[in-house]
């Protein structure tokens, strides 16, 4: 079944079939948009599989399987008030108590830009900074870079350089294993 597809019909003579059923101004006032769908239960049936790099020759689509995290998700938010100019402060740490932790990401926010350093252990391992344009950093990673080991401790802080005491707040993201 390998290279089989199917197209429905977009139309024809004019009629046209559109995803948003959105009117143009300009002509064709109508305009066609194929649907391609593609079936299989396993991914002989919609593709080739290959266990190399492509060589360059190959035409298809890229799927992969859809994996979740292996473990239980762990995350860990706290907000932090009237923080002083200049003076790193804790938003939220987490330390696992008989697994271990693996980082997938960190979302934080606060009414200045700050820069939000990542500490595990005391020991400074990732640093972000927001912007007047954005207050919000948002790191988010497919497969964990960071793995903390039951009983060390993975802490987000912030320091800001505003002229007055700003709230800030914060969320690591993760899964034990």
């Amino acid at each position: 079944m390998v290279d089989n597809f199917t197209v429905l019909n977009p139309g024809s003579a004019g009629d046209v079939m559109d995803e948003s059923g959105v009117t143009y101004g300009s002509a064709p006032v109508l305009r066609k948009r194929p649907r391609v769908v593609l079936a299989g239960e396993q991914i002989g049936d919609t593709v080739q599989p290959i266990n190399n790099q492509p060589t360059g020759s190959e035409y298809g689509i890229i799927t992969r399987p859809v994996i979740g995290y292996p473990g239980t998700t762990a995350n860990t938010f706290a907000n932090v008030t009237l923080v002083p100019t200049s003076t790193e402060t804790t938003v939220v740490s987490y330390t696992p108590t008989s697994q271990s932790f693996y980082f997938t990401g960190l979302v934080c926010s606060g009414n200045a830009n700050a820069r939000y350093n990542l500490y595990v252990n005391g020991s400074q391992i990732l640093a972000g900074r927001s912007s007047v344009a954005n207050l919000t950093i948002q790191m988010t990673y497919p497969i964990s870079p960071i793995q903390v080991s039951a009983g060390q401790t993975i802490a987000l802080k912030v320091i800001h350089e505003a002229n007055v005491n700003c709230d800030f707040e914060g969320t690591i993201l993760g899964y034990l294993i």
